[in-house]
């Protein structure tokens, strides 16, 4: 089911922040933070995706209600992940370790 692949955009971005934080921690060169950087913004981008297909396909099911709770929460965290996944991507410097933990507490928290 689609709830699924939502489930798995969201483990890929918390994935994909831990690998840039501990990059950024072990003082990693800038290119492949860059590199880190750009996966993180296409995490952010599939995840919401995947939130979109998730809400497509409940609406036309024959029970729209069933992971209502799921959608919503994976909603708000796919909207605020983007949020501050495209700030620390615009800036244009190396993201700090605080704005990456910034991003996995939104994705713990949700």
């Amino acid at each position: 089911m689609r709830i699924e692949d939502a489930y798995q955009a969201e483990r890929r971005a918390t994935e994909a922040a831990r690998l840039l934080r501990d990059r950024i921690v072990n003082g990693g060169d800038s290119g492949r933070v860059k590199t880190d950087v750009d996966r993180l913004e296409l995490c952010a981008l599939d995840l919401q995706r995947c939130v979109e297909a998730v809400q497509d396909a409940a609406a036309v099911s024959e029970n729209p209600q069933q992971f209502s709770a799921d959608i919503q929460r994976l909603k708000e965290c796919s909207s605020q992940f983007l949020k501050k996944t495209l700030i620390v991507h615009d800036s244009g410097v190396s993201p700090t370790v605080q704005q990456i933990e910034e991003l996995l507490n939104v994705l713990s928290s949700s």
